[in-house]
């Protein structure tokens, strides 16, 4: 039998560990914390930032996997609306998911458990583990659920530290969405004023009525087959929507002439872009569209305006956009010329690769299905119809 003193000096060393270990575990916990908040603020985009936040969270804590999942109604960002994210393996993909909506869509505050256990609640029965829940929330609603479980540890017992930190994320999470939902919100009041500039733009001449809309629509489909990524293309669709807002600045004797412009209307014209530019610069969340509106009309092979650029030195928004807005003007009717034949437009964007277009861009526009631009055409010009037989 060991003397009393070796049992207490054992005892003391092994206390000693465990207190040390769990110094470490807090350390590490609190530094991806401190992680997690730099993440949820320099991110690209919304989803990207929950998945490296779900990601972190998996590195810390002792789970087999960590999900966030948000609700699909009105409180949630689009961005968000109805996501999944997933980091680790929960065993059948589309039955968790499905079961993690459930979940997700009978929280209700403070009815709300804390932890699942097998046999009780689905998430856990389905995953064979204790589940540890955290609901994300947003002006006092419910917008989504912080999930982790599968716990490796040998016990497989969810702590209560475990649950404090996932319950800190789910915080900071909450936190982000609101953020998300202001910038929303600001950035659909900055499109809508836009949009309005553009229905006056198109309001002014009749003849380019759908113009920015259809080109919008086109750049963001060319964008894709270029192989950029949904985000990228969506931000060169909203320059598409913008691009001409600089004819505001331009007399409608001028921009409604029916016949050739003279060499000085011609460059009152040319102003458009810098005019936009201009309209644009101070407001920050369209910032991202100024190469798109200054240089959709510079020239590869760099005989265009306003800067007389060449080749990869016109941004490639600008690159893009100039295909859409010169197919489209050769598709629609004008004042001076009806509309060209299908065949004959494409066959003249060919012949001007490497001259007046990017080739690379070219090839990329040859790719994208035009359908979608011929039903907004038609649609366009079934609602002119209808507002001319209203006005009747």
């Amino acid at each position: 039998m060991r003397p009393p003193k070796e049992v207490k000096v054992e005892s003391t060393q092994e206390l000693l560990e465990h207190f040390s270990q769990r110094l470490m575990q807090s350390y590490e916990e609190t530094y991806s914390l401190f992680r997690i908040l730099r993440l949820l603020a320099c991110a690209p985009d919304p989803m990207q930032q929950i998945r490296l936040v779900c990601n972190n969270v998996q590195q810390v804590l002792p789970f087999g996997w960590v999900a966030a999942v948000f609700r699909s109604d009105s409180h949630v960002v689009p961005e968000l609306r109805g996501r999944v994210v997933l980091c680790g393996s929960s065993g059948e993909a589309q039955d968790f998911e499905a079961a993690l909506h459930r979940a997700c869509d009978a929280l209700r505050g403070n009815e709300w458990t804390k932890v699942l256990v097998p046999g009780k609640h689905e998430l856990a029965t389905l995953t064979g583990s204790e589940v540890v829940c955290d609901p994300i929330t947003f002006d006092e609603h419910v917008v989504g659920l912080l999930v982790a479980g599968s716990k490796t540890t040998e016990n497989g017992e969810i702590a209560s530290p475990e649950m404090q930190f996932l319950d800190a994320v789910a915080e900071f999470i909450g936190t982000f969405h609101e953020n998300a939902a202001r910038f929303f919100e600001q950035r659909a009041m900055s499109l809508g004023t836009i949009e309005a500039l553009t229905a006056a733009i198109d309001a002014k001449d009749p003849y380019t009525r759908g113009h920015s809309e259809r080109v919008a629509a086109l750049s963001k489909q060319i964008a894709l087959a270029y192989g950029l990524d949904e985000a990228e293309a969506e931000r060169i669709r909203t320059a598409g929507v913008v691009h001409d807002v600089g004819k505001i600045g331009v007399p409608e004797r001028v921009l409604c002439k029916p016949g050739k412009l003279t060499d000085e209307e011609f460059a009152i014209i040319k102003t458009h872009p810098e005019i936009g530019h201009r309209i644009l610069k101070g407001v920050v969340l369209l910032e991202h569209t100024l190469p798109g509106v200054l240089h959709h009309h510079e020239r590869f092979d760099g005989r265009g305006y306003p800067h007389r650029l060449a080749g990869e030195q016109i941004p490639l928004q600008a690159r893009i956009i100039g295909i859409a807005d010169t197919f489209d003007a050769m598709s629609s009717s004008r004042s001076y010329r009806p509309a060209m034949p299908r065949e004959k437009v494409l066959a003249e964007i060919v012949r001007c690769a490497g001259s007046q277009f990017d080739p690379k861009v070219v090839e990329a526009f040859q790719r994208i299905d035009l359908a979608q631009y011929d039903r907004l055409m038609a649609r366009q010009a079934a609602a002119e119809s209808t507002q001319v037989r209203a006005a009747a």
